[in-house]
């Protein structure tokens, strides 16, 4: 990797803390991400806590998780993450803040074969593109390809495991049997005129380390740079 930017003393501490815990290697699961505001994030979980309770079979995020994901890097050398940050720094040194509508719920691939359900983005989107592209830019020379599909930003805030689900519409719908396809036939999904969880205002880039455990994935901030103010 190409020499980047010292890091200043908050990232330093971030990179020791993360460094001296039981579970670090040599590498570092790593992404790029943006937080939400506390108050989308109260829209967002009260929203979905009734679905939590019709469709335990989805593996709900925790609400305390809940970020929009930029970039995934995968396992980084831990060592290296200093030059992560300073290509985050240099990308936002050229952007602008801006705002982001968070509204509306929405399914990949579609309702008949779910595996992700998220909170989409309606004004921003454009802005939050631009900034991806910026990312993109400075980290490429690092060794990091561009993704060549088109960024489809997105909040998960579940992931639906199909062989539970349909075991599960079998009880719900004990008259019509084991389904042969998922159809997440959530009223949400489908009627969502006034979904609005709010505006949030992205003025920061946060680098994330991420451990993979049973309970879920664990989340440590290494570093945190400013946009353009």
């Amino acid at each position: 990797m190409k020499k980047g930017r010292i890091p200043d003393r908050r990232d330093l501490s971030r990179l020791n803390n993360w460094m001296k815990n039981d579970f670090m290697k040599a590498t570092t699961r790593t992404f790029i991400a943006l937080d939400i505001s506390s108050d989308v994030r109260s829209r967002i979980r009260k929203a979905v806590k009734p679905l939590r309770e019709i469709y335990p079979e989805i593996k709900w995020v925790n609400d305390e998780q809940f970020h929009i994901t930029l970039k995934f890097l995968g396992d980084v050398p831990t060592l290296e993450i200093h030059e992560i940050i300073a290509a985050a720094e240099r990308a936002a040194a050229q952007c602008e803040i801006f705002d982001l509508i968070m509204e509306k719920f929405g399914v990949f691939p579609d309702r008949k074969n779910p595996k992700t359900l998220w909170v989409g983005i309606g004004d921003g989107i454009e802005e939050l593109r631009s900034l991806v592209g910026l990312i993109e830019n400075e980290l490429a020379p690092l060794g990091f390809p561009r993704d060549p599909r088109e960024f489809t930003p997105h909040l998960t805030v579940g992931r639906v495991r199909q062989t539970k689900f349909r075991e599960n519409e079998r009880r719900r719908k004990p008259d019509q049997g084991i389904p042969r396809t998922v159809d997440l036939d959530i009223p949400e999904l489908t009627s969502q005129e006034d979904l609005f969880f709010g505006c949030c205002s992205v003025d920061e880039i946060i680098v994330y380390g991420s451990e993979l455990q049973r309970e879920g994935p664990l989340y440590e901030v290494l570093g945190s740079v400013p946009l353009q103010g």
